[in-house]
C-alpha cells in the first residue's frame, strides 16, 4: 500500500479517464494507489479501467452526484491505511512530482487543504491557481485568506481530517449534490486550523473548457496543449 489515495470521480466521459491514466503510465514514480468511484456510467468506464490495472473500484448502480462519489471516495480511504487523500475530476492530467509535492506539504502541515497550479483554463474562477501567477522564484507554498479555497478539481486532506468528519464516513455535506464541496469543507475547518495551500511546484493540466467534445478538437489537439504546457513549466 503507497501513502497516498488518489480517489477519480467518473460519469461517462470515458476518453477523458482514458487520457488520465495514460498520463499517469507515464509518471517516473507513482507513490499512491488509484481508486476510481464511477457514478453509473453508461459507456463501460468501469470496465476499462478495471482493464487497465485499477484494483480500488466504487461502481455505483445508481447516479448519486459528485459529492455521494467523494463520500464514498473518504469512507474506502478512512477504512484503509492510506495517510494522504486525493480527490481528482477524471479530465486532469498529472505532471511529474505534483503528487509527491502535495503530500510532501501534506506530511508538513497535516491541518490543511493541499491543491496544484494548473493551466488558467483549468481553475477559471480561482485565480491563486494559475500557474501564469508564479515563476520559479515564487514561494513554494501559498496559504489562502479565510473565504478562498483551493479548486475541487484535484485536492488532498491528510487522515487528521477524519476527526471533523460530519457524521460517521461522511466528510462532504449532502446537501451539496454536486457544487460548492470544498467551499463547505474549507470553511468548516478553517476554525479547527485548517488551511487551504497551494503547491507551486505541483502542476496538473486540467481540460475544464478544452473539453473533447469540443467541434474540431481532437485528443491530440489536448495533449499537444499539455506537452508545451509542460514544456513552458520546464516540468
Amino acid at each position: 500500500m503507497h501513502p497516498s489515495l488518489i480517489a477519480i470521480t467518473t460519469f461517462n466521459q470515458l476518453e477523458y479517464t482514458r487520457q488520465m491514466l495514460e498520463s499517469i503510465r507515464a509518471l517516473p514514480t507513482k507513490p499512491f494507489d488509484l481508486l476510481l468511484v464511477d457514478d453509473a456510467s453508461s459507456d463501460d468506464t468501469v470496465a476499462f479501467v478495471r482493464e487497465w490495472g485499477v484494483k480500488h473500484i466504487i461502481a455505483k448502480e445508481v447516479p448519486g452526484g459528485v459529492t455521494d462519489s467523494w463520500n464514498k471516495a473518504y469512507a474506502y480511504f478512512k477504512a484503509g491505511a492510506w495517510q494522504n487523500l486525493f480527490l481528482a475530476n477524471n479530465d486532469v492530467l498529472l505532471a511529474p512530482l505534483a503528487i509527491e509535492l502535495m503530500a510532501d506539504l501534506l506530511a508538513q502541515r497535516p491541518q490543511s487543504i493541499v491543491g496544484p497550479v494548473c493551466n488558467p483554463e483549468g481553475a477559471p474562477y480561482n485565480q491563486e491557481q494559475w500557474t501564469t501567477n508564479y515563476t520559479p522564484e515564487s514561494p513554494a507554498v501559498i496559504e489562502l485568506p479565510e473565504g478562498l479555497n483551493v479548486n475541487g478539481f484535484f485536492f488532498g486532506v491528510q487522515r487528521s481530517v477524519i476527526a471533523y468528519e460530519l457524521a460517521p464516513d461522511m466528510l462532504f455535506d449532502p446537501q451539496n449534490l454536486n457544487y460548492h464541496n470544498e467551499e463547505e469543507l474549507a470553511s468548516r475547518l478553517y476554525p479547527h486550523g485548517f488551511r487551504s495551500l497551494i503547491a507551486t511546484r505541483a502542476v496538473l493540466f486540467h481540460y475544464k473548457n478544452r473539453s473533447f467534445q469540443i467541434a474540431d478538437r481532437t485528443t491530440q489537439d489536448n495533449l499537444n496543449d499539455y506537452a508545451a504546457f509542460l514544456q513552458h513549466r520546464g516540468a
